[in-house]
Parts: C-alpha cells; structure tokens; sequence
C-alpha cells in the first residue's frame, strides 16, 4: 500500500490528536490507560518480527558457516559425519 506524502502525514497527525487525547486522560484520571490494547499488540507484534528476522539472518549465517568449513574437512559431504 503506497501512500503519498500527504496521506502518510495526515495518519500520522492522527495517531498523534488520538496520543495526546490519551496523555490528558491519563493525566486527568489518575489510572486510565495510556495505550490501547491494539497498541501494545502493534508494538510486540513489531518486536516479535524483528526478532524473528535476526534468528533467521543469524541461522542462515550459520549454516553458510557450516557449509564453509565442511568444503574444508576432506572426507565429509554434506550431512554426513567423520568417522
């Protein structure tokens, strides 16, 4: 989904009338929630993401790794182990 300039700052400004709406809440009422649960799905959906990303790089790093010193072991091929 594209969005222009425009559109994307007008989301922006948005969130950020419905943030403040919640900041004097909060500051008003003692208690009232600063985030809504979709916020906080938003965020750890986001982190979990991320997250998930490094492991994959990192095993993709590894197995490139393995890879390398298995072309370098005479007498082991690929998947199989030196007696």
């Amino acid at each position: 989904m594209t969005r222009t300039p425009a559109e994307a700052a007008g989301r922006l400004a948005g969130e950020l009338a419905g943030l403040a709406r919640r900041l004097q809440a909060s500051e008003a009422e003692e208690g009232a929630a600063l985030f809504t649960r979709e916020d906080v799905d938003r965020i750890v959906s986001g982190r979990l993401a991320r997250e998930q990303k490094r492991t994959r790089q990192r095993v993709a790093e590894l197995e490139r790794e393995v890879e390398g010193l298995r072309r370098l072991t005479p007498g082991v091929d690929r998947g199989e182990e030196a007696s």
